[in-house]
């Protein structure tokens, strides 16, 4: 009976070994238009990151300066700069330790994330070639490990993998003060402007008229000073 079941077990083994040979050998062979085999084109695949901190209406690589328990908000762009849509990217933000995660959103939509010891992770699926997509990631300040009087500046990374492998990364920094710091920026005030340049002819016209009715004024009232005091 062992004899007669062992070609029948070759033969299983000989189909599957050329079935498998020949799905792959379909996914490696690409035709022409004419059914000719030809060498199958390279698919590039390819992204880009940049990771700012928002300042009002601007976005900045460095700011200056937070309080702690204030919050820093940061924007995560991911740029699929490659020929074909693709699933599974995944972006990691890796907060520094004066950072704490607060909330990853996309608009108005909250984005699921992963958050373990201070990397944040979301996966970007049907990403098309072409497209853009935009985050903004809001974290907490704390001024642990700062003397009072000083400063700390850190590093926030956003990085992207794709199938285990890195495909870049950016960087933004926020610097921390705790007190007032010495030597810090502060926003200078704002002088009216006094440059006589900016008045132009038409203001000095009105200059020149308003300092012609006080010295006629003042030379009135000394006039009729002096008539009261011969009267006297």
């Amino acid at each position: 009976m062992k004899l007669k079941a062992l070609p029948i077990t070759i033969l299983a083994i000989v189909l599957t070994v050329m079935a498998a040979s020949s799905v792959f050998a379909q996914e490696q062979t690409c035709y022409g238009p004419y059914g000719e085999i030809i060498p199958c084109p390279v698919v590039n695949k390819s992204f880009s990151i940049e990771k700012s901190v928002i300042d009002g209406d601007n976005l900045v690589q460095e700011y200056r300066y937070k309080e702690s328990g204030s919050n820093v908000s940061f924007d995560v762009r991911v740029e699929n700069t490659g020929e074909l849509e693709v699933d599974g990217l995944v972006v990691v933000d890796t907060l520094p330790s004066n950072l704490s995660f607060v909330s990853l959103k996309q608009g108005n939509a909250t984005i699921q994330t992963q958050v373990s010891n201070g990397s944040i992770k979301w996966t970007i699926n049907n990403f098309a070639a072409g497209d853009v997509e935009k985050y903004v990631m809001v974290t907490k300040v704390n001024a642990d490990g700062i003397a009072e009087g000083n400063e700390k500046c850190v590093t926030n990374v956003a990085s992207m993998l794709y199938k285990g492998k890195n495909e870049g990364s950016d960087t933004a920094v926020v610097c921390i003060k705790k007190g007032e710091v010495e030597g810090a920026k502060t926003t200078p005030e704002v002088l009216p402007d006094t440059d006589l340049s900016n008045i132009g002819p038409v203001g000095f016209a009105l200059i020149g008229l308003v300092t012609g009715l006080l010295l006629l004024t003042a030379s009135k009232l000394a006039e009729e000073s002096v008539k009261s005091k011969s009267k006297e």
